[in-house]
């Protein structure tokens, strides 16, 4: 797996960006890793379909409103509310977890408390009558 810096040396190259000293870790990179090349061919080919897509110009004046909207204080924050949720999907598999714990306790305490200890002697002596 890359690492995080391996990865941003690759997004480095492909924006055409490298100094002569990433030039030459990069070649390295390339040489060494299979997953690096895979990694390289994936994101060359997905900016080269970005740059093929028709720009679309910008409405007259949105440069100022919003420089505006910064100004005043008028631009919506983003809270942490406004987010969606997203649940894991281990959540099911923790449910089910904290459920088998309980009836685990549950049933070992019971096992374990004098009351069940009295019951079963009791069951004993019925079953097993003493004059036998």
């Amino acid at each position: 797996m890359l690492s995080e810096t391996e990865r941003t040396l690759i997004l480095t190259a492909v924006d055409g960006e490298l100094t002569p000293n990433e030039t030459a870790a990069f070649r390295l990179l390339l040489g060494d890793s299979a997953e690096a090349v895979r990694y390289f061919d994936v994101v060359s080919r997905q900016a080269q379909q970005l740059r093929t897509l028709r720009k679309h110009p910008a409405p007259a004046g949105i440069a100022e409103h919003v420089i505006a909207s910064i100004s005043s204080g008028n631009g919506r924050s983003i809270e942490r509310a406004d987010l969606p949720r997203r649940y894991s999907n281990r959540l099911p598999y923790a449910v089910a977890a904290s459920a088998l714990v309980a009836v685990t306790a549950g049933s070992f305490w019971l096992a374990s408390s004098e009351r069940t200890k009295a019951v079963s002697q009791d069951v004993a002596k019925i079953v097993r009558p003493s004059n036998a």
